[in-house]
């Protein structure tokens, strides 16, 4: 947990009026659901405003959930509490929401209200309110905890009750509607030291109800004695307890200047017919803050710590053993921590007056920070706002609430704003082994700059190194510079074969010279210029790789690499006026080109793992004079569309490719699909005629209709050559670029899809995988004509994860807005009778039942063949000696079930062979049942002087009769 990146602030929500300045912001308060004695946090945060109300807001799906509204006069005196239960009598869970407040009409009054509904919209809300009587400041509640009865409790809506702890450290228990008063208690707090003397001066500052398992294994792991106790306690009762732990300090704070701080463990037990509590003991804590320090507290009941923090420092107590004491302690004057909360065992997330980061308490280091200049508008320029409205620069009374592991959110309340951080976690050690091995991964984790995240993806920092590096033009030898310059008249004059070669000798890769008649190469028919570079890009030579090694090729020679990929790529803009002659004069400026393609060469970058963005953008960089735009995965995949409409060029690069990110997969999907749609003709350019000749130019009408009938041409030879060859093509691509997709997690294929295809696109490949899907018979029922329903055989019988993991990835990628969009739901709706979901649905079905089918239909061919098999060894075994002539099983007549004759009138060795449709009725009983396990049983055996005799009757059935088990089913034939 290292890798911690901590994102900007973000507004949740607004309150409905703002928080008075004399409220402490720290009221607000997270909702948990409580299932027996355990609680589990919850996606909610409680927020209390004076003179407003109770607020309750998610913070996954930022909304309001529900509001109870109070009186102007009021005021929130402590930390509101709410729990969520689902009852045995109730269909939706019930929220119980209950507060400390004061009202302010003539005489101050105090009283506990609770607010019961249902977690429906439509549930109804009821109040109930207890009067507390609070004549003194030490009988004022401080914290509100509710408590489950015991499992042999009455169970409903009411089996739960209310804790109530008030500042002189009484415990008041009131039932779940406030309609009764329970008990009373007063710890004594004494402890070892001063069982003696006087306690009655302190006070309670923070209380937390615990599951006594997670107390057992954490808090009193070293105090078997106290766990005993408490178990002897549990003796005399029914149900295990819930404990109680309350931290007291000096109530005279006035005249000390240090202030001590206790523990208090105290053991409940709520029974339906009667209650107790019991005190276990009090430890005086090794932890001392100043009066006027504003102190908060966390405990950590299953690991046995309570972490707190007095402004100045931040201190982890160990109490798991016999005495408590002081595990870590975390003081930096220069960064003062006003608020935590617990990330983890070791790890808090804090907020000082300038930034808020992530702090690990074990080697007392902060892992990352994200500044929080307040009074500065730069510093909130670039918020992630999840609603509209400019943020506040008040961070005075900023305070974290909650932390909520699934959402990866830190969430706190200001003046009148609920703010939250985005946490996202680093993977595992065990995840990180690979990839963090390499010095590569050390890039750019040193002290960033302000504002720099700390943690940079990997393409980002492939691509910060290449910037950084120097280029290979500084730092070449005498015969790279002779090869380069060679290979510079090679390009020049368009000899791809010379450039091949040459490059070839600089490498150490072994030639191979094709046979041309063996391997001849069918002319294109496209227009002058791509049959101009298509001739000049085939050549009579064959690298040979294998030769030389994949590993000894890998990530090798990156300056021939480079000037490579800067001679097969570029920009229009930057193409000289030769070059642009042979190319496409049409093409539109900032369009990335071929210029010509050695395919040897071409194949070398990709198994050595330089034909990659970083390297390409390197290139382009280096060759290019102007500043160029650096490319991406969709220049790349047009590039080659451009060069090769038939996509063969495309087909090769998947398939040899290893190292292809997600964007440059889906773009090559993105190019089948518009070339397959009869509307999109994204990969046709229209031409302009660009030929100055001394004659001068043409007029007007005469170049458009060149240009005409030179686009027409291009589009009969396209198509021509698509009916040819080009729809087993176009498919060979596609089913390698889902393979591939494939690999990828399902949240990148999501993200992938959402960024780079249109909803229309997303859903024309939906309809393309339920083609796969019926073409491999998934959607087929097994009794359909076969005549009438062509199904592909080479499909793998686990294609269908692959179609349907797509599937389900391409819907999520159109989410929901996609599917109520106008274009979406003409595209989906399109010759679909019920629509494209309802279309899904119905395939889904087929698919199911035809795998359930099979699933059948396989075991019973499965019992057909294992008995079959069984009684052709038997017969092998035992009774093939005595048959002259034909031994086939199918052709003998009146066998028992053990491969003897049962027609014993005949004469030895005279069995009669009959074919297979003349066997009698007496043959089902060697073919049925099916799923019996046949007896193998050696029907020969060795006599005293080696002989080898078959065995009788008799001994084949003892030795029958002994296999049978106690409860078979033995057929009596008569």
């Amino acid at each position: 947990m290292t890798d911690l990146e901590i994102g900007n602030p973000s507004v949740l929500a607004r309150f409905a009026s703002p928080v008075a300045q004399d409220q402490q912001p720290d009221h607000a308060s997270p909702v948990y659901h409580l299932k027996g004695t355990r609680k589990r946090q919850r996606d909610e945060i409680l927020v209390p405003v004076d003179g407003s109300g109770l607020h309750i807001y998610d913070i996954k799906q930022p909304r309001l959930v529900t509001t109870y509204p109070v009186a102007p006069q009021t005021r929130f005196l402590t930390k509101p509490s709410s729990i969520c239960k689902k009852t045995s009598d109730a269909t939706q869970p019930l929220r119980f929401t209950y507060a400390f407040i004061e009202t302010k009409i003539g005489v101050p009054s105090y009283e506990v209200v609770c607010y019961t509904e249902a977690t429906s919209p439509a549930g109804e809300t009821k109040r109930y309110s207890y009067p507390h009587h609070a004549t003194r400041p030490e009988e004022m509640v401080v914290a509100i905890e509710v408590a489950m009865g015991s499992e042999y409790y009455s169970p409903g809506m009411l089996d739960h009750f209310v804790l109530l702890i008030q500042s002189d450290g009484t415990v008041v228990c009131l039932s779940a509607d406030l309609s009764s008063l329970q008990w009373k208690f007063k710890p004594k707090g004494e402890t070892s030291a001063t069982r003696a003397q006087d306690v009655d001066g302190f006070k309670a500052e923070f209380a937390c109800l615990c599951n006594f398992q997670n107390v057992e294994a954490g808090l009193l792991n070293g105090r078997q004695d106290l766990v005993a106790q408490i178990r002897d306690h549990s003796t005399k009762r029914r149900g295990e307890p819930q404990i109680l732990c309350t931290l007291l300090s000096d109530a005279d704070q006035s005249n000390s200047s240090q202030v001590r701080h206790r523990l208090s463990i105290c053991a409940i037990w709520l029974e339906e017919h009667g209650s107790a509590i019991v005190e276990i003991d009090c430890w005086d804590l090794p932890f001392s803050s100043n009066p006027e320090d504003c102190r908060q507290w966390f405990l950590d009941d299953a690991r046995g710590k309570i972490v707190c923090g007095d402004g100045r420092r931040v201190s982890v107590i160990d109490i798991s053993g016999t005495v408590p004491r002081i595990s870590a302690t975390f003081e930096n004057y220069s960064l003062p921590i006003r608020s935590f909360i617990c990330l983890g065992h070791s790890h808090l997330i804090f907020l000082s007056s300038h930034s808020v980061g992530v702090l690990d308490m074990t080697y007392q280091s902060v892992l990352s920070s994200t500044p929080i200049a307040a009074g500065s508008e730069s510093s909130f320029s670039g918020l992630k706002k999840r609603k509209r409205g400019a943020m506040n620069n008040t961070w005075g009374s900023f305070r974290l609430i909650l932390y909520s592991a699934k959402s990866n959110l830190a969430v706190g309340v200001a003046d009148g704003e609920l703010i939250s951080f985005s946490i996202s976690k680093g993977e595992s050690s065990a995840a990180r082994s690979l990839r963090d091995s390499t010095l590569l991964d050390s890039l750019a984790k040193g002290p960033q700059r302000t504002g720099v995240s700390v943690q940079a993806p990997l393409s980002q920092r492939i691509s910060s190194l290449d910037a950084e590096l120097p280029r290979s033009s500084s730092k070449v030898t005498a015969s790279w510079e002779k090869e380069r310059q060679a290979l510079e008249r090679a390009s020049d004059a368009g000899n791809v074969e010379e450039f091949e070669n040459i490059l070839a000798r600089g490498l150490n890769i072994p030639v191979r010279e094709l046979d041309v008649e063996s391997h001849p190469s069918k002319p294109s028919k496209r227009s002058k210029t791509t049959s101009t570079s298509d001739s000049a890009s085939r050549s009579g030579s064959q690298w040979d790789f294998e030769a030389i090694g994949r590993d000894q090729m890998l990530r090798a020679h990156p300056e021939k690499a480079e000037y490579a990929l800067a001679k097969i790529f570029a920009w229009n803009g930057a193409m000289d006026q030769a070059t642009s002659s042979k190319s496409a004069d049409s093409e539109e400026k900032g369009q990335l080109t071929i210029l010509f393609l050695p395919k040897n060469v071409l194949q070398w970058l990709v198994l050595s793992a330089h034909f990659s963005l970083s390297m390409l953008n390197r290139a382009l960089a280096a060759s290019s004079s102007e500043n160029a735009r650096p490319a991406t995965s969709r220049d790349l995949v047009s590039s080659f569309i451009r060069y090769d409409p038939e996509m063969r060029l495309l087909r090769e690069l998947l398939f040899l490719h290893r190292y292809l990110d997600a964007p440059t997969v889906v773009e090559a999907v993105r190019a089948v699909i518009r070339s397959l749609r009869t509307e999109d003709h994204g990969f046709h350019t229209t031409t302009e005629s660009n030929d100055d000749t001394a004659d001068g130019k043409k007029d007007h009408d005469e170049a458009l209709l060149d240009l005409e009938v030179e686009e027409a041409s291009r589009d009969l030879d396209l198509a021509l050559a698509t009916l040819e060859h080009g729809e087993a093509i176009r498919g060979q691509t596609l089913w390698q670029a889902l393979t591939i997709l494939h690999s990828f997690p399902s949240t990148t294929i999501v993200a992938t899809l959402r960024d780079s295809l249109t909803t229309q696109e997303i859903i024309f490949l939906i309809q393309l995988l339920r083609i796969e899907l019926a073409h491999g018979g998934w959607t087929s029922r097994f009794m359909y004509d076969s005549a009438s329903t062509s199904l592909q055989s080479d499909l793998s019988d686990r294609a269908i994860l692959l179609i349907v993991n797509l599937i389900s990835c391409a819907v999520d990628a159109v989410n929901i807005a996609g599917w109520q969009s106008e274009a979406a739901v003409r595209a989906a709706a399109e010759d679909e009778e019920g629509g494209l979901p309802l279309s899904l649905r119905t395939d889904v079905s087929a698919a199911l039942e035809g795998i359930h089918e099979a699933v059948f239909l396989k075991s019973l061919l499965g019992d057909f063949r294992r008995y079959s098999l069984g009684v052709k060894k038997s017969y092998d075994d035992g009774y093939a000696q005595y048959l002259p002539g034909d031994t086939s099983l199918l052709a003998l007549e009146g066998l028992d079930r053990y491969g003897f004759g049962r027609n014993e009138s005949k004469a030895p060795g005279t069995n009669a062979a009959k074919p297979i449709g003349t066997l009698d009725q007496s043959m089902e009983a060697k073919m049925l049942p099916l799923g019996c396990k046949f007896d193998h049983i050696a029907r020969l055996r060795k006599v005293a002087d080696g002989v080898t005799k078959g065995k009788s009757r008799r001994q084949l059935g003892q030795e029958i009769s002994r296999r049978v088990g106690p409860y078979s089913f033995e057929k009596v034939r008569f």
